[in-house]
């Protein structure tokens, strides 16, 4: 699912904010990658796991070839695991590959 946050009135009207926060709660979404502003937003409704004291609740991958390589229009990319996932640790390991260049056989 993905969310307009240039435009977070037309995620509402659509209905789209309001099923993300719910499947969040529903144990249906294990992550999110998004911008710091949204990561605040769920970490302010405890929605987020703590990845580290360091990190706390987003691993920054702006810079990783996942997203292309580096910030879009000046904003950073975070990725976050929700505190009710079912998969926190999966989730945790598909982040640290984002960021962790592979090796090459």
């Amino acid at each position: 699912m993905e969310l307009d946050v240039e435009n977070p009135e037309s995620s509402a009207v659509s209905g789209d904010l309001e099923k993300m926060t719910a499947m969040v709660f529903a144990r249906e979404i294990d992550f999110m990658i998004c911008t710091p502003e949204v990561m605040e937003y769920y970490a302010g409704k405890d929605a987020l796991e703590e990845i580290s004291a360091s990190a706390g609740y987003g691993i920054d991958i702006t810079d990783t070839e996942f997203t292309g390589g580096g910030e879009k229009e000046g904003k950073k990319i975070m990725f976050c695991i929700f505190k009710n996932s079912g998969h926190k640790e999966d989730a945790r390991i598909f982040a640290e590959s984002l960021i962790t260049p592979g090796t090459e056989e």
